[in-house]
């Protein structure tokens, strides 16, 4: 009996220092698992940040911004000529976006805030061009240009498509689809142009590539007051953060 209970003591202390070994070897793995997935994802939010944003972002104390933005990046160009790579004026106000679903029976607003934007310029400071897609996800490039391609997705454009030129109803539809499509082009945040089907499970488009959105913006000055503008979706800017694809929304700076 006494050397049962002599093997048993040191088969249960072994046991003991086994689990322990065993625990600590789980706990290293899971510290390395984590801090690498963690160390991942901070490389890869501060690659999209970056590519939103640039380095460096002089802003206007005033609410009128800058009186001449190519006067302050003259400036910076001669201050560190061979520092800058590219710059780009932005100007930044909140505002209201309103996209109307179906036969416009239904209209869709959210809060947005709205950048104006030289998309050369942008696309020279970072990821901005690369962004660019439309409703099937194909690259679009920067641009708020309104083409033959973007009119011929509204219901009259349509129709003129297969209208020939010598029918007598060809100049009467070109002049429709003139006033139903807004020369002023938008580039909206691909999560404010769709919506999740939970049947589906999939995204439905409400304002593809082509379609009329309104943007509500206050106006400068003492007493802002309200003002509203028709745009033509042109591109859907999808960087992969929901912050920036749910509120910018993208419009001509001048």
């Amino acid at each position: 009996m006494y050397k049962y209970l002599l093997c048993w003591r040191y088969l249960r202390t072994r046991y003991i220092a086994l689990a322990s070994i065993i625990s600590v070897m789980l706990g290293v793995a899971t510290m390395i698992v984590v801090n690498a997935v963690m160390a991942g994802f901070s490389a890869k939010m501060r690659d999209r940040i970056h590519g939103v944003l640039a380095d460096v972002v002089i802003e206007s104390r005033s609410f009128d911004g800058f009186r001449n933005a190519d006067e302050v990046m003259a400036l910076v160009r001669e201050l560190a000529d061979d520092q800058v790579e590219a710059m780009a004026a932005t100007v930044e106000t909140p505002g209201m976006l309103s996209i109307l679903i179906g036969n416009g029976n239904e209209v869709y607003t959210r809060p947005v805030q709205i950048m104006g934007v030289r998309p050369e310029e942008r696309a020279k400071t970072g990821d901005f061009a690369e962004y660019l897609v439309d409703e099937q996800g194909r690259r679009r490039p920067p641009s708020f240009e309104v083409g033959a391609d973007l009119r011929r997705k509204s219901p009259t454009g349509m129709m003129l498509e297969e209208t020939p030129k010598d029918d007598p109803f060809f100049a009467p539809l070109e002049a429709k689809v003139a006033e139903e499509v807004s020369d002023q082009g938008a580039i909206i945040g691909y999560a404010l142009a769709t919506v999740h089907d939970p049947a589906t499970r999939k995204d439905i488009c409400i304002a593809p590539t082509g379609s009329q959105v309104l943007l509500t913006f206050p106006t400068i000055g003492k007493r802002p007051e309200p003002a509203r503008d028709d745009l033509t979706v042109t591109a859907l800017s999808k960087t992969g953060m929901s912050e920036y694809d749910s509120t910018q929304v993208f419009v001509p700076l001048e």
